[in-house]
């Protein structure tokens, strides 16, 4: 891993994205970043050291290191996840791999560097400033991200962002795969009142979605047909 400048394409629609945004309250901006950075992220993402993350009956998180469940074997992992889809016919659960950019920021070597490097642009102004366009909210001040993988099994059932004293104003998803086709699953799909899909994104590579908080939604799993992880950087302004 080597370090890298991650940039703005300087011809994205932002203008556009925000009369959409207004009317809307989501939008899905392709081609976010310039060409270069994007294939720079898209090349990292399959080389973090992610955990596996999922929420418990109590509220609380549990997550578990690739060593530790390569450890385990197989068998282990099958009990997992029927625990945890059985759990997720009823109530709100997520399962997939997780990179927390704030918890390894002061990693050694190029894994900490390239952390720093990418907590940077997410906070810097170029990207924050698009937000503000964007969104049309002009007090947006940081971002809180992660990067993620969803392997197939992986999900995340609907749920609103809204958490009490987060100052959560929107949140966002740079999509990173390569390739995706709808048929794989990973969408990002908006629930309406009634229960139904309203509306749902395919994680197009270097795509950026955004959407209010709370806005009710959900990634739906993603399926054995998928030849490869879905990556994603994905998070919130505050």
């Amino acid at each position: 891993m080597n370090t890298m400048q991650i940039n703005l394409n300087s011809h994205v629609e932002l203008n556009l994205a925000r009369t959409v945004y207004k009317k809307r309250g989501r939008i899905l901006l392709p081609d976010f970043l310039s060409a270069h950075s994007a294939k720079a992220l898209s090349d990292l993402a399959p080389t973090l050291p992610y955990h596996l993350t999922m929420n418990k009956t109590d509220d609380g998180v549990a997550n578990i290191t690739q060593v530790d469940l390569a450890a385990r074997g197989q068998e282990f992992h099958q009990r997992l996840m029927s625990a945890v889809y059985a759990q997720a016919s009823s109530a709100f659960r997520y399962f997939y791999g997780q990179f927390e950019y704030d918890k390894n920021q002061n990693a050694p070597g190029d894994l900490g560097s390239i952390t720093r490097e990418v907590r940077s642009f997410l906070n810097g102004e170029a990207f924050l400033s698009a937000l503000r366009k964007m969104t049309g909210i002009p007090d947006l001040t940081h971002t809180t991200g992660q990067a993620s993988c969803y392997k197939p099994g992986h999900f995340l059932t609907s749920h609103d962002d809204d958490v009490k004293d987060s100052g959560r104003r929107a949140a966002f998803v740079l999509y990173l795969s390569p390739t995706w086709r709808a048929d794989w699953g990973g969408l990002l799909q908006f629930i309406d009142r009634d229960g139904h899909v309203a509306e749902a994104f395919t994680p197009t590579f270097n795509a950026l979605a955004v959407f209010r908080v709370p806005t009710v939604h959900s990634v739906s799993m993603v399926t054995p047909l998928a030849p490869a992880a879905r990556y994603a950087i994905t998070g919130w302004v505050h």
